[in-house]
């Protein structure tokens, strides 16, 4: 099964918005929660334009699942390999606290499961057949989410 991240990112917050209630969104907004929501969704746009942005500047693909002409390891790359899909994940945080719900997180962690567990290691499969030795080194400096450490491994 062939799964299309953003899609599935749309599909959950879909999913957010039928099964929570909402007040308007000028009181979301008059409210301090809704300011750090407003700040979290602008936060997971950058990092999922950035990441964009920085792909295909490298000219390569931005498409999950097909083999990447370049291995991209600066910028944004530098802190996760998987900017857009944390910038997904962050935007996936953005209808609980807008609704100050966490029930509605049970989809941000379906997505962090789906991609932790399903997605990201097929490509991470596709992409050491593609660079070998230099995705491992890359691996071994980056985290899959966040940060870096020089103990963390592919799957």
């Amino acid at each position: 099964m062939n799964i299309q991240p953003f899609l599935l990112m749309l599909a959950l917050l879909a999913g957010q918005y039928v099964f929570g209630r909402y007040p308007s969104f000028a009181l979301i907004l008059a409210r301090p929660i809704g300011m750090v929501a407003v700040a979290t969704f602008l936060i997971g746009f950058l990092l999922m334009a950035f990441g964009a942005v920085t792909l295909i500047r490298k000219r390569t693909t931005i498409h999950p699942g097909r083999t990447p002409q370049k291995l991209v390891t600066r910028g944004l790359f530098a802190l996760t390999r998987n900017p857009i899909y944390l910038g997904m994940l962050v935007i996936l945080t953005t209808i609980p606290l807008m609704a100050t719900q966490p029930r509605l997180l049970i989809f941000t962690l379906a997505f962090f499961l789906i991609m932790n567990f399903y997605v990201i290691p097929r490509e991470e499969r596709i992409i050491r057949a593609a660079f070998g030795a230099e995705f491992d080194d890359y691996c071994q400096r980056t985290r899959r989410w966040l940060g870096t450490r020089s103990d963390v491994t592919c799957c």
